[in-house]
């Protein structure tokens, strides 16, 4: 699969694709402040996590809703996030989509007019490797993937794999809706990767070309003390 960040006619303006990294490592004491700003819902969900997991899901919704706040100059704690019914977020003002792996998550944000999709994924080798590798290629390109040094394909499959997660978000289905479905981007179609940082990859899709993707950085942290203050 190949995207361009900026593709199509001259004369065609691209749509615009913020996408904001942040690093899920926080103190124990912004734990609480994060859990204040999700829904009934979304807590519902964190209960279901314990450890690590419970933190890494609590500071990803947190920071999204922080950045789609800022986005619409909306209280994040006032926001209402509904969703599809296979699960693709929606809020009235704004397309976003929230993506995290490991210690970092992604939350990508455009025009309500396009559904975008964004997945970020920690370099790291996985079970069953060659098995997921032959589901997200083709055959001739799974036939290359094979042929790298083995110290080589975590990288280009997690590459791959992230390019596909974000076309499938996009559309709404998620994995349900086929890896071999989102191996090529459709006509009209955009799909780039971003930077997402040493030791992971990423990438973002949408249903519009061509797509400019502008990169931030946020410490929840940070921006949750701010709040604080200004609450004051």
């Amino acid at each position: 699969m190949t995207g361009e960040t900026m593709t199509g006619e001259a004369e065609s303006a691209p749509t615009v694709i913020d996408v904001t990294l942040v690093s899920l490592r926080v103190s124990s004491s912004m734990i609480s402040r994060a859990l204040a700003l999700l829904d009934d819902t979304e807590r519902a969900s964190a209960s279901t996590r314990v450890g690590d997991a419970r933190r890494r899901y609590l500071v990803a919704h947190a920071a999204a809703r922080v950045v789609i706040g800022e986005r619409l100059r909306v209280d994040p704690a006032e926001l209402h996030i509904a969703s599809e019914d296979r699960g693709r977020p929606l809020i009235e003002g704004v397309a976003f989509s929230l993506s995290h792996s490991a210690e970092r998550a992604a939350v990508a944000i455009a025009a309500s007019t396009a559904r975008i999709g964004v997945d970020i994924e920690r370099i790291r080798s996985r079970p069953h490797l060659d098995r997921l590798a032959q589901r997200v290629f083709r055959p001739d390109e799974y036939d290359s993937w094979r042929a790298l040094a083995q110290s080589a394909r975590p990288l280009a499959f997690a590459r791959r794999w992230t390019e596909v997660e974000a076309v499938l978000k996009a559309r709404g289905t998620g994995i349900a809706g086929g890896f071999a479905s989102a191996n090529e981007v459709a006509p009209g179609w955009s799909c780039t990767d971003i930077d997402a940082g040493a030791g992971y990859v990423g990438a973002v899709a949408a249903d519009v070309t061509p797509i400019a993707v502008r990169t931030h950085a946020l410490r929840l942290g940070d921006a949750l003390t701010r709040r604080g203050e200004t609450a004051r």
